[in-house]
């Protein structure tokens, strides 16, 4: 929901994903404007990361953030770690909070 489309075209990312904590392994892709995930690992991923569920979740809740992970050495890292940094950047940001239902507006003429 978040990816930028046209700001990912032409991008190819591959990134491998384990988790310690839960014994599973992800391949995360980037690939025709879509971002897609499949349980397993790539043999050619461009960077992998290993690390707690629990950990990554707190990234995602944003308690913590990766490179404070990453210094901490509860996120393992091989090959190109950049590979995520230029993921991220084609994500979009939205507001938190916004109107569901809005109250009807009357037009006075």
């Amino acid at each position: 929901v978040r990816l930028n489309g046209p700001k990912a075209e032409g991008k190819h990312i591959v990134l491998n994903w384990t988790f310690t904590d839960t014994n599973e392994r992800f391949v995360l892709t980037l690939q025709n404007c879509a971002l897609t995930y499949l349980e397993g690992a790539a043999e050619t991923a461009d960077a992998g990361f290993t690390l707690a569920r629990s950990t990554f979740d707190g990234v995602i809740a944003k308690q913590t953030s990766f490179p404070a992970e990453v210094a901490a050495g509860t996120i393992k890292v091989t090959g190109n770690s950049m590979r995520l940094a230029e993921l991220m950047g084609l994500m979009d940001e939205f507001p938190r909070m916004f109107e569901i239902v809005e109250p009807k507006r009357t037009v006075v003429t």
